[in-house]
């Protein structure tokens, strides 16, 4: 099963429509991406990826919320539950 068809198959389950999807992908051709957003997805990236990337979609997304604490930590609370 490739990712966009993984993506079409959760989408299916409408129960995870609010569940936001993001693509983590090799593949960096339009047509392959645009696939992914029409399955469902809500953002990708591309590997390899660093945590700062991730963080930026999960932020961007409304997933985490961060916040620096007084030690310059990042504190996340996570907006949806994890499965």
């Amino acid at each position: 099963m490739s990712g966009i068809d993984f993506i079409r198959a959760v989408r299916l389950l409408h129960v995870y429509d609010p569940l936001p999807l993001i693509m983590v992908t090799t593949h960096s051709e339009c047509e392959y991406l645009g696939a992914a957003m029409e399955a469902g997805a809500n953002e990708y990236i591309q590997k390899p990826c660093t945590l700062d990337a991730l963080r930026e979609k999960l932020h961007l997304l409304g997933i985490i919320k961060t916040e620096s604490s007084k030690d310059g930590m990042f504190q996340f609370a996570v907006r949806y539950p994890v499965f």
